[in-house]
């Protein structure tokens, strides 16, 4: 076999060990799915003095303690609506999306309620308070439920 010939049969195997080391590290490492969307309805409350909260916005005003994983939400509007946070989890130092859910007051007027989250120590947490309305014809998760939200802010657990 000449020297051409074992060039061209180098380089077509040096091809396909190419193609094999990409297509098994694409494979080799599973993406991590976002749990299921986690709905809460909220227990009473109190405030507490370590609350870091969104200002109040559109009749909702919404806080996450970090000792706990505790969000808060009250209803400040007469409004016939609930209040809700309406949250995203990120794992530690990624963009990568690991939990997402609610946290539902549906008590009323003034009333504060709360949902005891169990996070992972330094994942992000995003998370903005809304109106809420049950809707028969949409689950939970479906975000046209939420409206008239707060802008979005950030908190590492």
């Amino acid at each position: 076999m000449s020297g051409h010939g074992r060039t061209a049969i180098l380089r077509r195997l040096l091809a396909v060990v190419a193609v094999a080391a990409a297509t098994l590290s694409m494979t080799s490492a599973p993406a991590v799915a976002a749990s299921a969307f986690e709905f809460d309805h909220t227990v009473s409350a109190t405030w507490s003095g370590a609350d870091g909260c969104i200002p109040e916005g559109y009749g909702a005003l919404g806080c996450f303690q970090h000792d706990g994983d505790i969000f808060r939400v009250q209803d400040t509007a007469r409004d016939g609506h609930s209040a809700a946070i309406y949250w995203h989890n990120y794992l530690p130092g990624s963009s990568t999306l690991y939990r997402w859910g609610s946290c539902v007051n549906n008590d009323g007027y003034l009333t504060i309620g709360k949902c005891n989250k169990n996070f992972r120590e330094g994942s992000t947490i995003k998370f903005k308070t809304c109106l809420y309305d049950d809707n028969a014809v949409t689950i939970p998760s479906n975000v046209a439920n939420y409206y008239d939200c707060t802008t979005v802010w950030t908190v590492i657990a």
